[in-house]
């Protein structure tokens, strides 16, 4: 696997990384061993660098998995909007990982330089546990034009996560290429690109290594961030990163079937999914459940985050 420095960091990881949304509540909600399964797979292929967050729920699958292992650098997020929410997020991902140290954290989802400004205090937390050695890196992931311009402006990022893909699937307000000259001006300051969504959401799924080296090839993205449910997909996935064939027995285990956002019967139709929803892939006629854009939704899943009954599920 090829290992590479992220920006100004000093921290070497693997070229592919592993996104761990998939494993839990907003989307498979997988049991620990199996999620685990998975990323272990991608370990002993030479994988090691994991990223989480605070809101998936999948800090139990990624514990699982690094458990003695060395040399393994994590990456996690938090939606934290002041300083006490930030410090009770970085010590709740410590805690549940094992780790004293975080390699990187990130402000999640940063919209815009309103928001960016709004989250000034939490920014803050994290850079007084980076001076105090218990992170390492400060980041910030975006999914918008608008997001990467804020980030970029600020020396305190040192790793952006944007969300980058061939279609530009999931780029919430301009096109790929506007984007990606904004990926280009991070770079150019020093920042580490962290790539996620190559497969835009499960969209792209049908060419994952056309996909996955469309991002590699761009000469832009340190590190990309790919989901795997499965020992076979985490093997096929890292085939890819070490441009290796992919057997057809083993892409016959992994399956290609398009997943979809499913809003069940129990749905009260409070409307709180579609406020949530960047991609505005979710319409909603008053009184009426939610109707799923399959050609806008990513697959987040954070509309099931907010979801009061749990009526949400991506399947």
């Amino acid at each position: 696997m090829n290992m590479v420095t992220l920006g100004n960091t000093g921290i070497v990881v693997s070229e592919m990384c592993v996104g761990t949304l998939i494993y839990g509540k907003l989307q498979a909600n997988v049991s620990v061993e199996r999620g685990a399964a998975a990323i272990r797979r991608a370990m002993e292929l030479g994988v090691n660098f994991i990223d989480t967050a605070q809101s998936y729920g999948a800090y139990p699958h990624v514990a699982h998995a690094i458990r003695g292992a060395k040399d393994i650098v994590v990456s996690s997020k938090s939606k934290a909007a002041n300083y006490e929410e930030m410090e009770k997020a970085i010590y709740e991902c410590r805690k549940a990982l094992h780790r004293e140290v975080i390699d990187i954290f990130h402000l999640h989802l940063i919209e815009n330089e309103k928001d960016l400004n709004s989250r000034s205090w939490a920014l803050k937390c994290i850079i007084d546990f980076k001076e105090a050695g218990a992170v390492r890196a400060a980041g910030a992931s975006v999914h918008s034009k608008a997001g990467l311009r804020a980030v970029a402006d600020c020396p305190e990022i040192d790793v952006v996560m944007p969300c980058i893909n061939q279609k530009g699937l999931g780029v919430i307000d301009g096109s790929i290429d506007e984007c990606l000259q904004l990926v280009g001006l991070c770079r150019e300051r020093g920042k580490a690109i962290m790539g996620m969504k190559p497969l835009g959401g499960g969209h792209l799924r049908a060419n994952v290594a056309e996909a996955i080296n469309w991002v590699r090839k761009l000469g832009l993205v340190d590190s990309v961030a790919v989901g795997s449910l499965t020992p076979e997909e985490a093997e096929m996935n890292a085939r890819v990163f070490n441009d290796q064939p992919i057997p057809p027995e083993l892409a016959s285990r992994v399956s290609t079937e398009k997943k979809r956002l499913i809003i069940y019967d129990t749905c009260e139709a409070c409307g709180r999914c579609v406020e949530s929803c960047a991609q505005n892939a979710l319409s909603q006629t008053k009184g009426k459940k939610p109707v799923v854009d399959e050609s806008a939704c990513i697959l987040c899943g954070y509309c099931g985050g907010v979801c009061p009954k749990f009526a949400i599920r991506i399947i």
